[in-house]
């Protein structure tokens, strides 16, 4: 999404001072975008992490959405939030969904004495030491298959639904600093 600002004038007074504002506008911009973006991060975790579409469950995905600091390079202020990478890969098959390839891999089973599925928490096959129990460890190979998985987003979904709002703060602190920079001659 490109957000655009526009004053809907052609004040003559504006154009001749924006060469000497612009350091200031570019400031207010960096900083109103800095704080649109840990809004817009609070805004993923609180309303699209903990419920619909995603439900919570380890915490992964959530601990890696992040705002990205805001940069000035030139006259274009640039920032964002990212998600999906470190401990949850999969934030990417979520956002998008689609049809994914996957390969043959050992699923590591055991049964218990009892016929009850046990976990096995060690790639040597051990339970929990606090807990002993009797079991029979089986390694079963899943072939190769698709999955399909649907559409969950939460980044963009969250951009669509936040993108008036960081619009109106990015045009607002730009009128701000204009109208300072116009004030102070």
């Amino acid at each position: 999404m490109t957000f655009i600002a526009e004053w809907g004038g052609t004040d003559k007074q504006v154009a001749q001072n924006l060469a000497t504002a612009q350091p200031r506008v570019l400031q207010a911009l960096l900083q109103a975008m800095n704080e649109q973006m840990i809004a817009l991060e609070s805004y993923i975790k609180a309303t699209k992490l903990e419920g619909d579409p995603l439900k919570h469950r380890s915490g992964h995905l959530e601990a890696s959405v992040q705002a990205i600091p805001a940069t000035i390079e030139g006259d274009v202020v640039e920032g964002g939030v990212e998600g999906g990478g470190g401990l949850a890969p999969y934030g990417i098959v979520q956002e998008l969904g689609g049809t994914f390839l996957i390969p043959e891999y050992t699923r590591r089973m055991a049964l218990e004495a009892g016929g009850g599925r046990t976990r096995l928490l060690t790639k040597a096959g051990l339970t929990s030491t606090r807990k002993q129990i009797n079991f029979v460890r089986t390694d079963i190979v899943v072939h190769a298959h698709e999955a399909t998985y649907p559409e969950r987003s939460f980044m963009r979904a969250s951009v669509d639904e936040r993108g008036p709002t960081i619009l109106q703060a990015l045009q607002t602190a730009a009128a701000a600093a204009l109208v300072t920079e116009i004030g102070a001659k």
